[in-house]
């Protein structure tokens, strides 16, 4: 059955199973003023689509997409007629959401792969490798297998998520520099024998006038402070930013609606018990006991929780997901793998605000025990508490499942 664009063949009650997603692969090379393209699908689909396996194209960047995406749209729209994917797989980078977002128009299904997690065969003659250049990258990507289960990719953002997750990265930005300059003027007292902490701007100043020292070593410090200044009022004025973003998207919230044009698995559907049918993500979560506004955000805003198949998908997403090395008998952990770092990060500072506030939960009173041994074992027991944390809280959020024990705010 022939189907007349992207969304009907997405929709539709027999679409294609994942078997077909390898029937009909694109792999671009991005870059800022050439990009390369290999077709991977049944000749009979380029002959009818009047384009060549192989694709160059040269350019401004502007000029080189829309080219990119007449061409391309022509292998969409033939695949889609005969009821298969045209799957485009192609490196995350810094223009990679817009990208993604101009595809389903061209009825192509965009695949994002985070390369620096996947190994690639490199074929050559003997030992000697084949020399990395844009015609290979496109090759290799175009030869990945959809179907397998742990390839690492990420959903095309719409803007508002794009924006989101850009005042979060900025955000961190601005926090690492205002660390960064504290330490150097703590190093700079302590130089003169002054112990001092981590200020602002204002008290540094303070207690620079009250410290007896010569006037180049006070200019010396007070361009450090000025520094300071700067930064702390940027992240003031993002701070209040993201604060109204925040009472935006609460007040005017909409039960996230299915939908299958950018991802690859479909949206899971709220139950009716839900939080997120009546209230974002940031409010559900900032209920609980031990949860600040800033985990609850960068939860909320780093990813959208209904895109993920399954609790286990979340969990590997935060990166607790186990790996072991397996050699005949021995079988060896080979740690964490995959995941977000800065994400895991704060799910294991969430743990342990968990532990502190939530101690009578189940899931506080089952790692409870094994916090009192060894460094090790302590920092063993909270990565586990913290990827159950992660699990328990994607039930709660898609179906309204309770957390055992737990104590809300309000």
């Amino acid at each position: 059955m022939p189907f007349t664009n992207l969304s009907e063949l997405l929709t539709h009650d027999h679409h294609p199973s994942r078997k077909n997603l390898n029937k009909c692969r694109i792999g671009l090379e991005l870059g800022q003023r050439s990009w390369q393209a290999e077709i991977n699908c049944p000749q009979d689909i380029l002959d009818e689509a009047g384009v060549s396996q192989y694709l160059h194209w040269k350019g401004p960047l502007d000029e080189i997409r829309v080219q990119a995406m007449a061409d391309l749209g022509k292998v969409g729209k033939v695949a889609c007629a005969r009821g298969i994917f045209a799957n485009v797989i192609y490196e995350a980078g810094a223009f990679g959401q817009e990208i993604g977002r101009d595809m389903p128009d061209a009825q192509l299904l965009p695949w994002q792969i985070v390369a620096r997690e996947i190994e690639y065969t490199r074929y050559g003659s003997g030992n000697r490798p084949v020399e990395k250049t844009d015609m290979f990258d496109a090759h290799r990507l175009s030869q990945l297998d959809l179907t397998h289960p742990s390839l690492p990719y990420t959903d095309v953002q719409s803007p508002a998520q794009e924006q989101r997750r850009a005042m979060l990265s900025e955000r961190e930005q601005l926090d690492k520099k205002v660390k960064r300059v504290n330490s150097q003027i703590s190093s700079s007292f302590r130089k003169f024998g002054i112990d001092a902490k981590y200020k602002s701007h204002k008290t540094w100043r303070d207690f620079l006038e009250k410290k007896n020292l010569c006037d180049h070593r006070k200019t010396s410090i007070a361009r450090l402070i000025d520094e300071l200044e700067l930064h702390q009022q940027a992240r003031a004025a993002l701070t209040k930013e993201m604060n109204h973003e925040s009472k935006s998207q609460a007040k005017n919230h909409t039960p996230p609606e299915p939908e299958n044009i950018v991802s690859r698995h479909e949206r899971k559907p709220l139950s009716a018990d839900s939080p997120l049918s009546r209230m974002t993500a940031t409010q559900a979560l900032i209920r609980f006991k031990g949860f600040g506004l800033h985990t609850a955000r960068k939860i909320d805003w780093s990813c959208d929780i209904t895109a993920f198949e399954s609790s286990k998908a979340f969990r590997r997403f935060f990166g607790f997901a186990p790996c072991t090395r397996n050699s005949c008998t021995i079988n060896r952990s080979a740690g964490v793998l995959g995941g977000r770092p800065q994400l895991r990060k704060l799910m294991i500072e969430a743990a342990w605000n968990w532990l502190r506030y939530q101690p009578d939960s189940t899931l506080a009173r089952k790692y409870a025990a094994r916090l009192t041994g060894t460094r090790r074992g302590r920092k063993i027991a909270v990565c586990a508490l913290a990827g159950e944390l992660t699990e328990a809280l994607y039930k709660h959020l898609i179906y309204g499942k309770p957390i055992a024990g737990a104590v809300y705010k309000f």
